[in-house]
């Protein structure tokens, strides 16, 4: 199941293994660490979510728990391509998922071995990243788009 909102919805899969993965909610963090009260808060949101679509399971305890970091580009564009002269990579994937960002790793790939490919004209057509504001108004709009986001899916479970 996938969420109408990414920022406050749920997405839970069903894995090969048999086990149900819960992915839900972002927490601003610019230097990529979060304290231990708020991955104790994640923890018990993730149990509740899985427990408000599996009340029937409300003695099963998450087994593990892990968060990650995602980079989040201004206007949805990733960045990708040459990255500086011998490095060429793929960022900012404002949580698309794996299958673009490895089509896009690929092409970039491409590039570096200066081969074409038929998708490289699509992919360049994306365009790139805008700048982002300087600190504290990133932190205040993004924590502000958080919490908007959060108001307006709170319904959603």
């Amino acid at each position: 199941m996938t969420p109408a909102s990414a920022v406050t919805g749920a997405t839970l899969r069903y894995t090969d293994d048999h086990r149900i993965l819960v992915r839900q909610g972002f927490e601003y963090a610019p230097h990529f660490r979060v304290s231990p009260a708020v991955r104790e808060r994640v923890r018990r949101e993730h149990a509740a979510v899985f427990a408000a679509r599996f009340p029937q399971l409300a003695d099963v305890a998450l087994e593990h728990f892990w968060e990650g970091s995602i980079a989040i580009t201004r206007n949805g564009a990733p960045r990708w391509g040459r990255l500086a002269p011998q490095v060429h990579g793929v960022a900012g994937c404002n949580g698309a998922g794996v299958v673009k960002f490895t089509a896009l790793g690929a092409l970039a790939a491409d590039l570096a071995l200066g081969q074409d490919h038929p998708l490289l004209a699509h992919a360049l057509a994306l365009g790139g990243p805008t700048r982002m504001p300087p600190e504290p108004f990133m932190g205040l709009g993004v924590r502000a788009y958080i919490a908007r986001e959060k108001w307006l899916g709170r319904a959603e479970v």
